[in-house]
């Protein structure tokens, strides 16, 4: 049987290191109106806030920008980093 070892700094892609870091990134972003609790807000005191014109054009943007798109990214890195697993495996 042979042994797996831990691939070396060496022969790591930097590219796919930092896509999957700014993938997290964007996860994160997405993820911001829930860290805050912003969207488990009533509508009243949504609409009662001084900054909700500002708010619904910055989520608006967010949901068009962020939301969606770094999951996907994230799971594409995920299959090109597991197939480099199981082609080093091999």
């Amino acid at each position: 049987m042979n042994s797996v070892n831990p691939v070396l700094s060496k022969e790591r892609f930097i590219i796919l290191d930092a896509l999957r870091g700014l993938a997290l990134l964007g996860i994160c972003l997405a993820n911001y109106p829930e860290f805050s609790l912003y969207t488990f807000q009533s509508t009243e005191t949504i609409n009662s806030m001084q900054t909700a014109r500002i708010d619904k054009t910055v989520r608006y943007l967010q949901y068009f920008f962020i939301d969606g798109k770094f999951y996907t990214i994230f799971s594409l890195l995920f299959g090109v980093g597991f197939s480099i697993i199981l082609s080093n495996a091999q």
